[in-house]
């Protein structure tokens, strides 16, 4: 069975849209959870792999973390957490 880390809640949904724009690269913008699931895969292969893409998405979570959502930046620390446990 599948895990999709991205649930169907509007939190998870626009955490996975801040990840894409995080990342720098937009991989979907809508709001279907299954493809915000693909777009987070994405998001997640390009930082595992690359220290420098991890660390330029950290400076940039850090640049925004005051002026976006709380819990939606919690989220994004939890998403982002599991990748450097994984």
């Amino acid at each position: 069975m599948t895990t999709f880390p991205i649930h169907d809640t509007p939190v998870d949904r626009e955490a996975a849209r801040v990840c894409q724009s995080l990342h720098g690269r937009f991989f979907y913008t809508g709001t279907d959870v299954v493809q915000l699931n693909a777009a987070w895969a994405q998001v997640a292969e390009g930082l595992s792999g690359d220290p420098a893409a991890m660390s330029a998405f950290q400076a940039r979570f850090e640049a925004r973390r005051g002026t976006g959502d709380p819990e939606v930046f919690a989220r994004i620390e939890q998403l982002v957490g599991n990748l450097s446990r994984a």
